[in-house]
């Protein structure tokens, strides 16, 4: 989990970098080409800079593992599924997938709604 989330963020930020920056004037097909890259992203951006996010990705896990583990406590929806597994297991298991992403999908639309939005504003017209 720590080698996951931790050691390979830097990577998934890099990756992002590169599909936002459409003004490349080469592609980097090697990995020794994508060194120059990182470099620069941490020089132009600061140190900190390839662990953006990192907050908002142990945040998401967490609830990700804590729903999971709910849900599978008071159902009998298994969490993981053993190496010899029936199509029943299976079904159940990916049911208690799909109710976490919508757990998920509730979350973000209601932070997207009360957060996002100009309800928490005062209004300006007087």
């Amino acid at each position: 989990l720590f080698t996951e989330n931790v050691l390979a963020h830097p990577c998934i930020v890099f990756r992002r970098q590169c599909q936002v920056n459409y003004h490349a004037r080469c592609y980097h097909l090697t990995p020794f080409s994508a060194v120059s890259v990182m470099y620069a992203i941490t020089k132009a951006q600061g140190g900190k800079a390839l662990w953006k996010g990192m907050g908002s990705t142990f945040i998401v896990h967490g609830i990700t593992l804590g729903a999971e583990g709910i849900i599978s406590e008071f159902t009998p929806l298994p969490r993981e599924l053993p190496h010899s597994w029936s199509w029943k297991q299976l079904a159940g298991h990916l049911l208690l997938k799909g109710l976490v992403l919508l757990l998920h999908i509730r979350m973000v639309l209601f932070q997207n709604f009360f957060c996002g939005s100009d309800w928490s504003q005062p209004s300006s017209s007087a």
